[in-house]
C-alpha cells in the first residue's frame, strides 16, 4: 500500500472511543462526525484509511467540545483495553518488545500511513522513536501524543510491571498543563527534546514475554500475511530477511519458502539477492538465531526452555546442540562467560 495522491491516511481504529468521549460531554456523535463527513460507524470499521488530517481536526474539535484537555490520552487508553484490532494484538502478543517494533515496522500500513516506530540500541539503552511518513507541517502534537500514549498503554498492557520503560521524550514543550501528561505516564518525561519517544534498558527490550502463547501468535501474523513487506530503498535486503525471520523464529517458520513469501519474491530470487550480499539463506538464519539466542543468554532469569522456545526449537537439547556447534560451548557455559556483558549485535 502507497500514500494515495500524496494524502496520508491513518485506520479507522484511531477514532474508536471517540463516541464515548463525545456522550460524556453530552455531544451528539452523529452530529459531530457529519462534520467530518464520517459517521460514528468509522469506529468499528478498523481497517477504513481515513485522511490524517481529519483525524487531527477531530482531536481538536474534541478538546474544544468535551473540555478534555487531551483527548489523546483518553482515546489510548480505551483503545489498548479494547484490543479490538488484528495489527494492535498481533503486537500485543509478540515474543519480546524487540519482534514487537519489527512487527510494527512491518505491518505499519495496516495502522497508519504517518507514524512508525524506530529502535535502536546505544549502550545498554534502547531507544523507541516515533517517526513519520510525512512532513512535521502537517504533524500534530495532540497526535504525537496520541502516538506515544498508545504505545506506553500497549507495553503496559502486555508487560505489567516488567515493562521498565526508563523515560518518555517529547518533542512538545512543557506548559502549564504538562503536569496532566506526567501524571498519565508512570516514568520520567522530558519535553523540549529532538524525538518523541521512549527509552528503555536493553535487557528489559529483549525479554521474553511471560504470556506469549505461539499458537495465537501464529494465528495473527497468518492474518496479516496479505500486507506484504515494505522495505525502504536504503535497507539492505538481508536486513529485511533478518526481521522477518526474526518475527517468525518462535513459531517454527523462519523457513526459505515463508520467508520468501513475505517479500513477494520467488525462493530463486531470495538466494539470488542474498548472494549478492555473500550470504546463504542459512547464513542470515544461523546468524539471526545465534544473536538472539546470545541477547537472552546474557540475561540469568531467562531459562534455556524459554530460549529454546523463543527461537523455535521443539526442546532445549536441539538448542543446545546447534549453539554448541557454532560457538564450541554450550549456552550454560556460554552463559557463565558472557554473563556480564550485552550483545551489541
Amino acid at each position: 500500500m502507497s500514500i494515495v495522491n500524496n494524502v496520508p491516511r491513518v485506520a479507522g481504529f484511531v477514532f474508536q472511543g471517540i463516541t464515548t468521549l463525545l456522550q460524556e460531554a453530552n455531544v451528539d456523535p452523529v452530529t459531530f462526525y457529519e462534520k467530518f463527513s464520517l459517521t460514528p460507524t468509522i469506529e468499528q470499521t478498523l481497517d477504513q484509511l481515513v485522511p490524517f488530517t481529519v483525524f487531527i481536526d477531530i482531536l481538536q474539535a474534541l478538546k474544544q467540545q468535551t473540555k478534555i484537555h487531551y483527548p489523546s490520552l483518553r482515546l489510548a487508553t480505551m483503545q489498548c483495553e479494547a484490543d479490538s484490532s488484528p495489527y494492535i494484538k498481533l503486537i500485543a502478543s509478540a515474543p519480546s518488545i524487540d519482534v514487537a517494533m519489527q512487527i510494527g515496522e512491518r505491518f505499519r500500513y495496516a495502522y497508519s500511513e504517518v507514524t512508525y516506530w524506530n529502535a535502536y540500541l546505544v549502550s545498554d539503552i534502547a531507544v523507541i522513536q516515533r517517526q513519520s511518513f510525512v512532513p512535521l507541517e502537517i504533524s500534530d502534537r495532540e497526535h504525537c501524543l496520541y502516538a506515544i500514549a498508545f504505545l506506553y498503554r500497549l507495553f503496559k498492557k502486555v508487560y505489567g510491571a516488567r515493562a521498565k520503560i526508563s523515560r518518555i521524550s517529547l518533542i512538545q514543550p512543557k506548559d502549564s498543563s504538562s503536569n496532566t501528561i506526567e501524571v498519565y505516564f508512570d516514568c520520567p518525561v522530558s519535553f523540549s527534546q529532538d524525538f518523541d519517544g521512549f527509552t528503555l534498558g536493553v535487557n528489559d527490550y529483549y525479554k521474553p514475554n511471560e504470556n506469549f502463547d505461539v499458537k495465537i501468535y501464529q494465528c495473527l501474523l497468518n492474518k496479516l500475511t496479505e500486507h506484504l513487506v515494505y522495505f525502504p530503498q536504503t535497507q539492505l535486503f538481508s536486513t529485511v530477511v533478518k526481521n522477518i525471520i526474526a518475527q517468525t523464529l518462535s513459531t517454527g517458520d523462519s523457513n526459505l519458502v515463508n520467508i520468501a513469501s513475505a517479500v513477494g519474491l520467488s525462493e530463486s530470487a531470495v538466494k539470488k539477492r542474498l548472494k549478492k550480499e555473500a550470504l546463504s539463506f542459512t547464513d542470515v538464519i544461523t546468524d539471526v538465531r545465534m544473536n538472539v539466542a546470545k541477547r537472552l543468554l546474557v540475561q540469568p532469569d531467562i531459562s534455556l526452555t524459554q530460549i529454546s522456545a523463543m527461537l523455535g526449537y521443539s526442546e532445549a537439547s536441539a538448542f543446545s546442540r546447534a549453539f554448541f556447534t557454532l560457538t564450541k560451548l554450550s549456552p550454560r557455559d556460554w552463559r557463565k562467560q558472557f554473563s556480564s556483558t550485552i550483545g551489541n549485535r
